[in-house]
């Protein structure tokens, strides 16, 4: 089993239209007593669900791609803390999408309208009371086609017709008379889509004081985990730490491996948390390809480095034979950018540690006018592994420390925030750090 690349974005899943737009919506809709008011959605979101191979902005928003949606209808009751007895029988796998600056749906349905009502003449409006009927609403994106029988997920065929079972990425949902919560059925495999999840629970048509239309907005956060590379210098060996004139390292390959690495599992919609995964051996490599440039070795017109050098494109990271324009190797990222956004793995969260073994390939390069050609090279391989338990909407970045003599790993978790321009923000106060030395 290979890991996923993938691409991560600074950009929205889904824009938040504007509030009275949704209000229209809705008024528009009401028939003459204004009580028959319909279900409108809304979405929010900071973070742009993308894999390498679809890093289309606003990506929940692509033409028929939308998300599902089960909601269930609990009369004057909450949903169950335990849900056992209970099928979405409101909606089932309800395909939303985004049509003319909306998110649309089909057949439309209606709020209950048994409702706590204040006082006649409306100066007192009622508080949310136990009187009052209540929607659960549970969502999953992108969407995919279910058997509603068995809730296998479809492709379609060449007709047009849902014939082809879907194997990766989201492969399934509970069956439409499943008296439990909602659940989706995840495979980590190749051609994997990303997954995001928003719950709201017990609704009413009427929320807020004073009390107006409510309009079920989902907040949808990540399901899986990222994995992502850094790569530093450290030359304890070396005096004032630093590396030498004239030597630089550049980076090969870097590969990772798990002997035990979730990848299938059940992912209940009411809590985020993964069920029944199972596990296998796992293993990806980075090769040159995929490596920021700053980190290989690129010149091939000549071998000196000398400031101003002709033909000089780049050649690695490290200290100039004049000692002058020193470019230290200093913390980079180590994947190249797609499309402007940062590269990182795609992993399945877990409950306990799951050990990721790193292998890295690097040159030291040396240049000295002595040798044959000008320069000597040391190609060195170094394992180290890290162990940690991922959790989903986190992203954890890896630090691989490279030095004459020695090859570290930090790593560090960051959190996913709703209201930062940036994709993942660093949680200062969550922030797990494990430093291993070979």
């Amino acid at each position: 089993m290979t890991l996923l690349l993938t691409a991560c974005s600074h950009s929205e899943v889904v824009t938040t239209y504007e509030q009275e737009a949704v209000k229209q919506q809705v008024e528009a809709r009401q028939d003459g007593d204004g009580e028959r008011m319909p279900v409108i959605f809304n979405t929010t979101s900071s973070d742009q669900a993308t894999t390498r191979a679809n890093t289309t902005e606003n990506y929940l928003k692509t033409a028929d791609l939308g998300f599902g949606v089960f909601a269930y209808y609990t009369q004057n009751s909450n949903y169950p803390a335990t849900n056992t007895t209970l099928a979405p029988n409101f909606m089932y796998n309800q395909h939303v999408t985004w049509d003319a600056g909306a998110w649309t749906y089909s057949p439309l349905k209606y709020w209950p309208n048994d409702f706590a009502e204040g006082d006649v003449d409306g100066s007192t409006p009622a508080a949310q009371g136990s009187n009052q009927d209540r929607l659960s609403f549970f969502a999953y994106g992108p969407y995919v086609y279910a058997d509603p029988a068995d809730g296998q997920a479809k492709l379609k065929d060449g007709s047009g017709d849902y014939t082809i079972n879907k194997t990766t990425g989201i492969i399934g949902v509970k069956p439409a008379s499943s008296a439990s919560d909602p659940m989706v059925h995840f495979n980590l495999g190749a051609g994997a889509e990303d997954l995001v999840w928003s719950s709201l629970k017990d609704k009413t048509k009427m929320a807020g004081t004073p009390l107006t239309n409510y309009v079920p907005t989902f907040a949808f956060a990540h399901a899986l985990s990222g994995l992502r590379f850094e790569v530093g210098g450290n030359f304890d060996a070396v005096s004032g730490g630093q590396i030498a004139d004239g030597t630089y390292i550049t980076i090969e390959s870097v590969s990772v491996a798990s002997d035990a690495m979730p990848y299938d599992g059940w992912l209940n919609l009411t809590t985020g948390t993964w069920q029944d995964q199972l596990t296998s051996v796992a293993s990806t490599s980075i090769l040159l390809d995929d490596i920021n440039e700053k980190l290989q070795y690129k010149s091939t017109a000549t071998l000196a480095y000398s400031s101003g050098a002709a033909g000089e494109v780049n050649q690695g990271v490290g200290r100039k034979d004049d000692g002058t324009a020193a470019d230290e190797l200093s913390t980079r990222t180590l994947m190249k950018q797609v499309n402007g956004a940062d590269q990182y793995l795609m992993i399945m969260p877990s409950a306990t540690d799951v050990t990721y073994k790193v292998t890295c390939n690097y040159h030291v390069w040396t240049f000295d006018p002595r040798n044959a050609d000008g320069i000597s090279k040391v190609e060195n391989n170094v394992t180290n592994e890290v162990s940690f338990a991922p959790d989903g909407n986190k992203i954890y970045t890896i630090t691989i420390w490279l030095g004459m003599t020695s090859v570290g790993l930090d790593v560090k978790q960051y959190n996913t925030s709703q209201s930062g321009p940036e994709f993942w923000q660093e949680d200062n106060t969550n922030k797990k750090t494990w430093n291993i030395n070979s």
